[in-house]
């Protein structure tokens, strides 16, 4: 009997422990506007701004055209009228307001 409880416990410690290690924002909106000058600059209808350097590319393991692929996913947005969902790297951030202090780790494009 202890050594199933043992193991319950060591289970739930471990389930606590990666949702923990895995914590991230995400936000979702519509693109109302994209500006690029190298670096990407997204604005959603719901007030979230949030830039993406493509110096990010050399720091992540995504790739070198990460922030190619993400510019591009947004735009398809814009012109399609989907919305998308952000995911930030960091857990607790705000989906309103210019986000530029946190890194985007990707972008999906929703079905409707």
């Amino acid at each position: 009997m202890i050594t199933r409880f043992r193991s319950i416990v060591a289970v739930s410690l471990l389930m606590a422990s990666s949702t923990a290690a895995h914590a991230y924002t995400e936000c979702t909106g519509n693109v109302t506007r994209i500006w690029n000058d190298g670096t990407t600059w997204v604005w959603f209808d719901t007030g979230l701004v949030w830039g993406l350097w493509p110096a990010d590319d050399e720091q992540n393991l995504n790739g070198k055209d990460r922030s190619k692929n993400i510019l591009a996913l947004a735009t398809t947005a814009m012109v399609s009228g989907r919305s998308v969902t952000v995911r930030f790297i960091n857990d607790g951030v705000s989906c309103s307001g210019q986000q530029t202090a946190n890194k985007v780790w990707g972008l999906y494009l929703n079905s409707m």
